[in-house]
């Protein structure tokens, strides 16, 4: 039992609903692929929550209810159709490290700006000894065990005591996330290239297993109630050869996550590749978020959010829009335009979610939140967002697309060229 929950409860028990739906209605249907009543949201709010609370990372690094407080403060005052726990480097990187290493990683800087953490290592032999030591066995899970599950246990407690009409959003990495997110992206994709490939699988083995058994650990949230699980993706910058000589690492991981949990959907930052929007939907997840186009392919936002729907048409909700540059950098208006083309021209083909492609930055404007919001109940009415645009591309221009972008997938993809939840 928690005070602070019981506060909030108290004042958003009685809120009146938005739309004809739940905010875990709207969503369960947008995973289905079925319509709902209107277009979720699902803003990553993430570390901008305890801003926008009035705390700072100092306050909350160790206390629990104030991170708590600002979370579900935030989502009584925005109404997103989901709970986004607070996330902190620390969560992450602490069962990984000694005690002397958990004093010295985490910089909390003015305490208003992004918590920044240090590489593990920038050395494979290194990390690759980190796991095969087992560190989180020896000292514990660290603020894992002490910060993000306290206050997760929190957002569940919340969440059945709404009488589960929102969902709690439970992330965890995936190993490529995590192989690249420990030791810096670049170093990792230097190692695809300079290490021996031999050496690589190990170490990608071991990252796997540890994460098979994360996984394994959240099945009690599962039965639980969550619903809904975050898979943080890497490779953001991998070319074919590092999908083809490594990307099955991912697919394991997105076949255990798609055995437990029954909305898992795939979170992928940066200029996205094709090819890598065509490995996500040979994968069994329930959702794809992703980002931008990469610049070279020379696509409006509309174009390329058309592609991706196009895509996985049939197989996964996608989610997008707008991207987090633009919810901190650009005005309200270009924000609604992005989320507007990214509605009108991704519900002709499959179900949307509003979600950025990144969590949104700390000094992202409270204004440009709100006209984001308000923006996809606007625009994301269904069912009249599926008719609200001409479309771009032909089926027969997408698909000869395809030949050009994103041919001779490794043969351990084409399993799951539709997702094995919608076959019947």
């Amino acid at each position: 039992m928690s005070q602070v929950v019981d506060k909030w409860v108290e004042k958003c028990i009685n809120l009146p609903q938005i739309g004809e739906m739940t905010h875990t209605e709207r969503m369960r249907k947008a995973f289905e692929l079925e319509d709902p009543d209107m277009v979720p949201v699902a803003i990553e709010t993430d570390e901008w929550q305890i801003i926008y609370a009035g705390y700072d990372f100092y306050e909350t690094w160790d206390d629990v209810d104030k991170v708590t407080d600002a979370v579900l403060k935030t989502w009584h005052d925005l109404r997103q159709d989901v709970i986004w726990p607070y996330f902190c480097p620390s969560h992450v990187l602490d069962p990984l490290l000694t005690p002397e290493q958990r004093k010295s990683c985490y910089d909390l800087r003015d305490g208003k700006s992004y918590v920044v953490f240090r590489e593990v290592t920038k050395s494979l032999d290194e990390m690759i000894k980190v796991y095969e030591s087992k560190p989180w066995q020896k000292y514990g899970l660290g603020r894992l065990a002490t910060h993000y599950l306290p206050h997760f246990d929190h957002m569940l407690e919340f969440q059945k005591k709404m009488n589960n009409t929102v969902p709690t959003i439970l992330g965890i990495p995936n190993p490529s996330n995590l192989a690249e997110w420990a030791v810096g992206v670049e170093n990792f994709l230097r190692w695809t290239v300079s290490e021996p490939k031999s050496k690589v699988h190990y170490y990608l083995e071991l990252v796997t297993e540890y994460l098979l058994g994360s996984l394994e650990a959240c099945r009690p949230y599962a039965e639980a109630g969550i619903e809904f699980i975050c898979v943080f993706g890497g490779a953001r910058t991998w070319g074919p050869r590092q999908f083809e000589e490594f990307g099955i690492y991912d697919r394991i991981f997105a076949e255990k996550c798609a055995s437990i949990f029954k909305y898992p959907f795939h979170h992928i930052c940066g200029h996205n590749l094709p090819y890598a929007m065509e490995m996500l939907a040979s994968m069994p997840y329930a959702g794809v978020q992703y980002d931008e186009p990469m610049k070279q392919l020379g696509w409006s936002w509309a174009q390329w959010c058309e592609w991706v729907a196009r895509l996985n048409k049939g197989i996964a909700c996608v989610m997008n829009a707008p991207t987090t540059q633009a919810l901190a950098y650009k005005d309200a208006e270009y924000n609604r335009t992005m989320i507007k083309e990214f509605i009108e021209h991704t519900t002709p083909h499959t179900t949307a979610v509003i979600m950025p492609g990144c969590e949104i930055s700390v000094g992202t404007p409270l204004e440009n939140v709100k006209a984001a919001i308000e923006a996809t109940r606007k625009y994301g009415k269904y069912p009249e967002c599926k008719t609200a645009a001409e479309q771009i591309w032909t089926e027969e221009s997408f698909q000869e697309s395809r030949k050009k972008l994103t041919k001779n997938l490794p043969q351990w993809a084409l399993h799951y060229r539709k997702n094995p939840r919608t076959l019947k």
